[in-house]
């Protein structure tokens, strides 16, 4: 896949919300991966899949020492994601990858307060580590995997509805065009299942990330999450 023969212009959707961390250039490492797994795979297995449920299946964690992704920012850290994606699981066409950072204010344009930006019909999608790790996460994951499986935003309702709410459901309609994306892939026993890579990006190759490298999270009470 070349990255360059895909516009960028309507191609990324973003997932809004006031920032959970104090971002500090110098300190700030993504603190940890979170898949929320089980999660995940609760929404890709609702009703609306019949017979046919999608098992996310995430592999080994993947760490990125680049203190210059830990604020996505542009188009250049987008395809810098995009490189390493390549460059660790070579075949773009078959699964996704997830990279868990400390702060987005880039998809596409700026964007202030982003938590998470997905690429539609694209292999890469990445998240803020500490929204991921929270009560709205696997919600969050789900949606950005959703637009890399070509879903686009509904008028309000559901799992890719512009608001954070714990409404996950998917229509029969969208669950149709999942099953026609790419990253989908089927077993011989007919079971579908979607591989994801996670990478953690942090600002050094350390064993295990320090507590001066955690963020500092705080949300506050009766907090309303919009996903644009």
């Amino acid at each position: 896949m070349n990255r360059w023969s895909m516009p960028l212009i309507g191609w990324l959707a973003v997932c809004f919300g006031t920032s959970q961390a104090f971002w500090n250039a110098t300190e700030a490492s993504a603190a940890v991966v979170t898949t929320q797994e089980a999660g995940v795979d609760l929404i890709f297995r609702q009703d609306s899949f019949g017979s046919s449920p999608i098992d996310i299946r995430f592999g080994e964690v993947v760490t990125i020492a680049d203190s210059g992704l830990l604020n996505f920012d542009s188009e250049a850290d987008y395809f810098s994601l995009f490189d390493y994606a390549r460059d660790t699981v070579g075949d773009l066409n078959s699964q996704l990858n997830v990279f868990y950072t400390d702060q987005i204010t880039w998809c596409g344009g700026d964007i202030p307060a982003a938590v998470g930006c997905g690429a539609v019909n694209g292999p890469v999608l990445i998240v803020e580590s500490d929204f991921a790790a929270g009560a709205f996460g696997a919600e969050l994951i789900a949606h950005e995997i959703g637009h890399n499986l070509n879903l686009g935003h509904t008028g309000g309702e559901g799992l890719m509805g512009p608001r954070l709410n714990n409404d996950t459901t998917l229509t029969a309609g969208e669950v149709a065009t999942i099953f026609e994306s790419r990253f989908v892939q089927t077993e011989l026993s007919g079971a579908r299942f979607i591989q994801v890579t996670p990478y953690l990006i942090q600002a050094s190759a350390v064993p295990e990330p320090g507590a001066a490298g955690m963020l500092v999270a705080g949300l506050a009470a009766g907090m309303a999450w919009r996903r644009r």
